[in-house]
């Protein structure tokens, strides 16, 4: 078993919850991290997140955001879908993303305190799961992406979005830093393959230049030079972000 796990869920959650308040900071982003308003003007998320998901989520969808922190992604994917669930742990998460819900009158959004190894939903209700920045935090991955293959449809996709430990930068970060130790033994598309494989069918992993936290011209300008076409073959690997698109098969796919 390797040595660097994420924190069990509690810690996980208090962390979380003092840098929503401000009480703490980690590197360059900190309670700007959970800025819905902020993410529903972002170049960065309208590029790499909104335009590719789109394409993913047909508009009479029913969609599980699992782990969805404060609710910044919940203005970005309401409008993609006819219904959305906000499954969060945190109560402290939860409210806030009430406060989100109610400032921007999101009417087909709404929201679940639970854990994502105990989903409360029955089988196969969701047409589309989507997980931002949410897998390496889990203490009993396996059991969550049970859950997850559980609740989604036959068909259904699962849209993940996870750091790239290959960027040398986050991965520094990520060693430094306990509460993103989890990153460490996932990170690459090999490992997102294999711990997805027993569960679900993978159909592509993508680099991506999203950028949740610090978004500035700057940063968006570094993602849309290592993806243009002609950088891309050699320099997407630096990519802060992977997308990861996958279904559920009829049956479990095991791993090989």
């Amino acid at each position: 078993m390797s040595i660097f796990r994420p924190p069990k869920p509690e810690t996980n959650s208090q962390f979380y919850e003092e840098l929503l308040a401000g009480k703490c900071t980690r590197w360059f982003w900190g309670k700007q991290r959970f800025d819905a308003d902020k993410a529903s003007r972002s170049a960065s998320i309208a590029r790499y997140f909104t335009q590719p998901v789109a394409g993913l989520i047909p508009s009479a969808a029913r969609v599980l955001d699992v782990g969805c922190g404060a609710g910044n992604m919940l203005p970005v994917l309401a409008p993609l879908c006819r219904e959305l669930v906000g499954l969060e742990l945190s109560p402290v998460f939860v409210e806030a993303c009430r406060q989100v819900v109610r400032r921007l009158e999101l009417r087909n959004v709404r929201l679940l305190a639970a854990s994502a190894d105990h989903m409360p939903f029955p089988d196969a209700q969701f047409d589309a799961l989507v997980a931002v920045d949410v897998l390496h935090h889990l203490f009993q991955l396996p059991a969550c992406l049970a859950e997850m293959r559980r609740v989604l449809k036959p068909g259904g996709r699962l849209i993940v979005y996870e750091p790239n430990k290959l960027n040398p930068m986050l991965a520094l970060f990520s060693l430094l830093d306990r509460n993103e130790w989890g990153l460490l033994s996932l990170g690459t598309p090999a490992a997102y393959r294999r711990v997805l494989g027993p569960h679900f069918s993978v159909d592509a992993v993508h680099y991506s230049g999203l950028i949740i936290g610090p978004d500035s011209r700057f940063n968006t300008a570094i993602a849309d030079f290592l993806n243009h076409p002609a950088s891309a073959p050699l320099l997407g690997w630096l990519n802060p972000k992977m997308r990861i698109v996958a279904h559920r098969a009829p049956t479990a796919v095991r791993a090989e």
